[in-house]
């Protein structure tokens, strides 16, 4: 109860003082306003989820909707009437809509130049966004396991794969450890309760592969030694790590 109370300050402090000064410093009516989130939060709702003990542990722990589907509100200059985008939209696409909407000077990054898809002709009202997944991953808990990767394999401890269908999260086993893999159904299981991976359908069977497939390209290499130690000196100058 008492992390829950801290939470709820910190969602009062964004809401009630730091975004009404936001706004009223804005010009609305020629500014772009994007409100999102990096992530969700969990209250261990699920069984096996840890119980959190700080406001640190609330996410990180699973790739289920609760952590992963978050806010995406944007205002034209102006305002306007209300409209909902129903496809699936991702973090990734933010940047390379605004750079379709913004009348930016000087050699604007384009859409196609950047990673993402825009969603600039829906934001508009023009045509709908194609219907497109969302890739997530999660990396290992540093925080319980303070030491620092030395391989690609100690980076990332699962992957997930949203559709507009099905939730893919595969695990991939280390250190002898077998590979664990959850499906569930969003449109007849939006809660994400009975796991269907042990059912041999198309949609999924071509899921995994991809997952796969997501895992070899985000190892881009070896993690050199030197690497390792330049990587530490930078978190240490941001905070995150002790001395």
């Amino acid at each position: 109860q008492g992390v829950k109370r801290l939470y709820q300050r910190a969602v009062e402090r964004l809401s009630e003082a730091w975004l009404p000064r936001i706004l009223h410093a804005a010009d609305l009516d020629s500014t772009w306003l994007l409100l999102t989130a990096d992530h969700g939060e969990s209250w261990a709702e699920r069984p096996g989820c840890p119980t959190p003990t700080g406001v640190f542990d609330l996410h990180g722990n699973s790739l289920f909707e609760e952590v992963l589907r978050v806010p995406l509100l944007l205002r034209p200059p102006g305002g306007g009437a209300p409209r909902k985008i129903p496809q699936l939209t991702r973090t990734v696409d933010i940047l390379p809509t605004l750079a379709d909407l913004l009348p930016l000077d000087s050699h604007p990054p384009r859409s196609a130049e950047l990673d993402g898809a825009s969603v600039a002709n829906a934001v508009e009202g023009k045509a709908p966004p194609l219907q497109g997944d969302a890739v997530s991953v999660m990396n290992r808990d540093f925080v319980n396991a303070p030491s620092l990767p030395r391989s690609p394999a100690d980076l990332w401890s699962a992957f997930s794969l949203t559709t507009p269908r099905h939730k893919l999260i595969w695990q991939p086993g280390v250190g002898g450890k077998a590979d664990r893999r959850q499906a569930y159904d969003l449109t007849l299981d939006p809660g994400e309760t009975r796991d269907i991976s042990d059912e041999r359908l198309p949609d999924l069977e071509r899921g995994w592969l991809r997952l796969k497939q997501e895992a070899t390209r985000a190892t881009v290499g070896p993690l050199t030694p030197g690497g390792v130690d330049e990587t530490a000196r930078r978190l240490r100058e941001l905070g995150y790590l002790d001395e």
